[in-house]
């Protein structure tokens, strides 16, 4: 019977220890929960060296975008944006080496950018999950798909100019002719490109959240031939507000089966303790009797 004491001492010790020091890990129970939608607004601007020489705020155009995604647990995710609107370009290419300062040329195109994120929580990654918490920080990464008219080709155009040498000479050379030159093919085209970002969110409550995101995007240049760029980055900052159907639902893994095998097993210690318990008192009775 010592032994036996000795054991169900030992069982209840070790369930007490273990559930202390195990960090409990979270889940979606259903496929149907954590499913939220997402909108947002905000300003976008392409990071071609010639819009910072132009003018970084002359550069700055609308952006919108909405979100729909699932978090299968709360620390990671998966959502698909349709984010745009359109985009400035203010460039001398290809005339920059054509007179001074006279040439910029400024083009505006629309297009639509279609997202891939995969999302980590970096709060209950590195905090733990907290029911309720008011502040999280997120990260997401994934591919993107760019749609746009973008020209690809340019008819050039020259011209001959007459300069006259200091000996009074004249020398004659070609030069490219702004007036006559413009980009041509102009049609749709899917530029595959990266993205990544960074967010902040403010739950309201167990639905509604507040957010703020930066993203940063590289691609094939949406202005096609009129940029200098064959890649270009694209970086946007918008505020917007997430909504989760029928609230966040997350369960322990495991937590139900772990403590119902528990209380099975301590349930069989007792039930064994007090049959021992019988037999000994029995036995005690037996030999009183005995003698």
């Amino acid at each position: 019977m010592k032994s036996k004491l000795v054991i169900l001492s030992l069982l209840l010790s070790g369930a007490t220890i273990a559930n202390a020091q195990t960090k409990e890990k979270y889940y979606s129970e259903s496929w149907k929960d954590n499913f939220f939608i997402s909108v947002g607004v905000g300003g976008q601007v392409v990071t071609n060296p010639s819009n910072f020489d132009y003018g970084f705020g002359e550069s700055i155009t609308p952006l919108v975008n909405i979100s729909l995604g699932k978090f299968f647990s709360p620390v990671w995710g998966i959502r698909g944006q349709v984010a745009g609107w359109s985009g400035k370009l203010h460039t001398q290419y290809p005339f920059e080496n054509v007179g001074k300062n006279e040439n910029w040329y400024n083009y505006k195109k629309k297009f639509v950018a279609l997202n891939a994120d995969a999302m980590l929580n970096l709060t209950n990654l590195f905090c733990g999950y907290k029911e309720g918490r008011k502040f999280e920080f997120m990260f997401f990464v994934g591919p993107t798909l760019n749609i746009s008219n973008s020209y690809s080709t340019w008819n050039l155009a020259t011209k001959t100019t007459e300069v006259t040498n200091a000996d009074g000479s004249l020398t004659y050379k070609q030069e490219l002719d702004p007036s006559k030159s413009y980009p041509k093919d102009d049609k749709v085209r899917l530029l595959v490109g990266a993205s990544l970002g960074l967010g902040a969110k403010y739950n309201i409550d167990q639905k509604w959240a507040i957010d703020l995101e930066a993203r940063g995007t590289v691609s094939p240049s949406v202005f096609g031939s009129v940029s200098d760029a064959k890649t270009e980055g694209i970086v946007g900052l918008t505020v917007g507000a997430t909504y989760t159907f029928g609230g966040k639902k997350f369960v322990a893994c495991g937590a139900k089966v772990d403590q119902n095998a528990i209380n099975n097993e301590i349930n069989k210690y007792r039930s064994e303790l007090a049959q021992a318990q019988a037999d000994l008192a029995n036995a005690k009775n037996a030999l009183a009797n005995a003698k």
